[in-house]
């Protein structure tokens, strides 16, 4: 697979992410199988997405990529800074 190849890939596979979970006025919306909503305001805080991420995992519809995407996109709706491992 060439670089341009691969490039485009990552490009359509991020931009689907993005159209999957994202911020819509106070929610963060999951959109899979259906609409998800999650007020951002219970999710305003590390240890409320990591609850979230315990309910969430129980989805048939949840994958490990729509998982890290939705902690991402509540942590910064949430100006909240993320730990590094």
């Amino acid at each position: 697979m060439e670089i341009d190849e691969l490039h485009e890939k990552l490009f359509k596979k991020q931009e689907e992410l993005d159209k999957s979970v994202y911020v819509s006025e106070h929610n963060v919306v999951i959109n899979v199988t259906y609409e998800y909503n999650i007020e951002l305001n219970r999710c305003d805080s590390l240890e409320k997405i990591l609850a979230w991420n315990l309910h969430l995992y129980e989805k048939t519809w949840m994958t490990l990529e729509i998982m890290e995407r939705f902690v991402y996109v509540a942590a910064k709706a949430n100006n909240l800074k993320l730990p590094h491992v």
